[in-house]
C-alpha cells in the first residue's frame, strides 16, 4: 500500500516526465503535497546542470590577475571588501529579497542566490587598481611590521571616549539608506505612515546596535584577539613545536566557532532553507561553513609561522573552486559564493584578523598576517560546492531508486 501511494504521488507530480503512464485511477480525496517539484522549479533546487555564470567567472579571474601584477597590495586588497558595507545581515536580506522578487516575476528556473558574492568583486578590483596606481607613482610605502598598540585608558573610560566618534561613523553609515528610503517613498513606494514609522524605528535600533557593537569591538574585542594571538605566537617562538601545534589548533577551533557567530551567516542559511522548501538543511550548511572557516584560519596560522606567500594558497584554492563548478549544481555554486561573502563578516574581520596579526607578530613570521579574511571568504566556495556535489549524487541515487520502484509497480 505504501508503494502504491508513493507511485501515485510520482504520477501526480510528474517527477519523471519520461515514464510510462498507467491506467490506474487516482484517489479522489488526496491531500496535496506542499513542496512539489513544480513549485520548487522557480528556486532551481532540482536543476543539476552545471551552467556557470561566465560574467562572474571572468571577473574573478580578472581580479586574481590584478593580484599577480601588484604584489605589494594584494593581501590588503583581498581584505578590502570588508571596507565596503556589503557583508552585514541587512545587505544580505536586501540583496536576497530583490533577487527573490525578480525570480518570482520570472518564469525561468534561475535562483536568486549569488548576489552577495558578486558584490565582493568590486572592492577587490578597486583596491588592486589603486595599489597599482600607488606603485607606479612611487607613493606605495614599504610594509611595516605590526606593532602592539597599548591603550593608556582603562575601564569604562575607554568605551565612553570611543562613543562619540563611533556614533558619528554609525550615523554616516546608515544615512545613505535613510536618504534612499525617503526618495523612494516620495516617488515610488508610497507606504502608509504606520509602515513607514516601523521602518524608521528599525533604522533607529540598527543605529543603536551598530554603535554598541563598534564601541565594543574597538574598545576590547580587537584587543583581546590581538593579545591572545600575540601570547600564543610568542610561546610558539620560545618553546617550539608544541606551541606551534597549539596555535594552529586554536586557529582551527576559532574558525569553526566564529563563523557560526556571524549574523549574516544565520540570515543566509535561513533564507536558503526557506527558499529550498527544507531541501537544503541549515545545519549541514553551518557544518560545512565551519569546516571551511576552520581550515582557512588554520592555514593562516601555518602561513604566519613559516611565512610563505599568500598566493600559494589563494590561486590553487580558487582554481579548485572554479573546477568544482563543473560538477556542482548551479544553485549550490551561487550559494557558495554568497557563503564566502557572509562568512567574512564583522566578527571575523575584527577578532580573527586581530588574532592573526597578533600571532604573526609574536611568532616573528615574515608575513604580515593580512589575507586571513581572503582565505575565510575562499574556503566556503569549496566546502559548499562539495556539499552540492554530495547532494547531487544522493539526489540522483534517490531518483534512480524511485524510478526502479515505479517500474516494478507498473
Amino acid at each position: 500500500n505504501n508503494n502504491k501511494e508513493l507511485l501515485e504521488k510520482i504520477r501526480e507530480k510528474k517527477i519523471f516526465p519520461g515514464r510510462k503512464e498507467s491506467n490506474t485511477t487516482k484517489p479522489v480525496n488526496k491531500t496535496p503535497r506542499v513542496n512539489t517539484t513544480t513549485e520548487d522549479k522557480s528556486n532551481g533546487i532540482l536543476n543539476t546542470e552545471p551552467d556557470a555564470t561566465i560574467e562572474g567567472l571572468t571577473l574573478y579571474i580578472a581580479s586574481l590577475s590584478l593580484a599577480f601584477i601588484n604584489r605589494e597590495i594584494k593581501k590588503n586588497a583581498l581584505n578590502a571588501k570588508l571596507l565596503a558595507i556589503i557583508e552585514d545581515e541587512e545587505m544580505v536580506n536586501l540583496l536576497e529579497m530583490v533577487g527573490v522578487a525578480n525570480s518570482k516575476n520570472d518564469d525561468s528556473s534561475e535562483n536568486s542566490f549569488g548576489l552577495t558574492g558578486i558584490t565582493s568583486i568590486g572592492p577587490i578590483t578597486a583596491v588592486l587598481v589603486y595599489g597599482i596606481y600607488l606603485k607606479l607613482s612611487g607613493r606605495l610605502a614599504a610594509s611595516e611590521s605590526f606593532e602592539k598598540i597599548e591603550n593608556a585608558e582603562e575601564g569604562f573610560e575607554v568605551f565612553m571616549n570611543l562613543f562619540p566618534s563611533v556614533a558619528k561613523e554609525a550615523f554616516l553609515s546608515i544615512l545613505p539608506l535613510v536618504v534612499m528610503l525617503v526618495i523612494f517613498q516620495i516617488f515610488l513606494l508610497k507606504l502608509p505612515p504606520r509602515k513607514l514609522m516601523r521602518i524608521f524605528i528599525g533604522l533607529l535600533w540598527s543605529f543603536i546596535g551598530l554603535t554598541i557593537f563598534l564601541v565594543g569591538v574597538n574598545g576590547g574585542f580587537m584587543s583581546a584577539g590581538q593579545k591572545l594571538g600575540m601570547i600564543l605566537g610568542q610561546k610558539s617562538q620560545e618553546f617550539g613545536s608544541l606551541y606551534k601545534i597549539i596555535l594552529i589548533i586554536t586557529g582551527f577551533v576559532l574558525g569553526a566557532v566564529v563563523v557560526c557567530a556571524e549574523p549574516a551567516v544565520w540570515v543566509l542559511t535561513e533564507q536558503v532553507e526557506s527558499l529550498s522548501g527544507g531541501t537544503i538543511k541549515r545545519k549541514f550548511m553551518l557544518i560545512f561553513l565551519s569546516i571551511g572557516a576552520a581550515i582557512a584560519i588554520g592555514l593562516t596560522m601555518i602561513r604566519g609561522i613559516f611565512g610563505f606567500n599568500l598566493m600559494y594558497i589563494i590561486v590553487p584554492g580558487y582554481v579548485i573552486a572554479l573546477l568544482l563548478m563543473i560538477w556542482c549544481p548551479e544553485t549550490f555554486t551561487a550559494i557558495a559564493f554568497d557563503s564566502g561573502g557572509v562568512a567574512s563578516g564583522p566578527i571575523t574581520s575584527t577578532f580573527v584578523l586581530s588574532f592573526a596579526l597578533g600571532s604573526n607578530s609574536g611568532a616573528g613570521g615574515t608575513s604580515d598576517g593580512f589575507g586571513v579574511i581572503a582565505l575565510v571568504a575562499m574556503t566556503p566556495l569549496i566546502a559548499i560546492q562539495i556539499l552540492g556535489i554530495i547532494y547531487n549524487v544522493k539526489s540522483k541515487r534517490i531518483k534512480k531508486e524511485v524510478q526502479v520502484l515505479n517500474e516494478r509497480n507498473l
